[in-house]
């Protein structure tokens, strides 16, 4: 398994990957007007945009195959973190999460602190990676999400 930095070629792919976890572990707790949403965050373009915008971006892979999504923006916020079927419970979102620290630690002195803002079914995943609720849920767009910290 390795991680790096996306390629340009590699957005559609990515965009593919996420959609295929989304709909099949997400959508379901998702009202549809949430669900048109966030694919187009997802689309190629958004992404993109993203990825020329300064977001971090990585993905694990395994034999040249996407097996994981990571990106961050603002330095320090996960905005999206997908981990194909396949690949789940095999320390994938893990691996990405311990790389996007070392990136803040490389970067930054000031930053002590990851951020995300978890979708439900989400949630215990995060807290295995040692992120806390920081706040009750928010609705946001007909979505709820939990805000929740990794401390550096």
């Amino acid at each position: 398994m390795k991680i790096e930095a996306i390629k340009f070629d590699e957005i559609m792919n990515a965009g593919n990957l996420i959609k295929d976890v989304f709909n099949e572990f997400v959508a379901a707790d998702f009202p549809e007007k949430a669900i048109i949403s966030f694919y187009e965050i997802i689309k190629e373009d958004s992404i993109r945009d993203r990825f020329y915008k300064g977001n971090t971006i990585l993905l694990a892979k395994t034999d040249n195959e996407i097996a994981g999504y990571i990106e961050m923006s603002g330095m320090n916020h996960i905005y999206l973190l997908f981990v194909k079927k396949e690949f789940q419970k095999k320390g994938i979102a893990g691996m990405l999460i311990h790389i996007c620290i070392s990136l803040i630690k490389k970067n930054s002195t000031e930053l002590n602190r990851i951020t995300v803002n978890s979708t439900f079914s989400a949630v215990k995943i995060y807290e295995k990676l040692g992120f806390r609720k920081i706040a009750d849920f928010q609705l946001k767009n007909g979505v709820t999400s939990f805000p929740m910290s990794f401390d550096i």
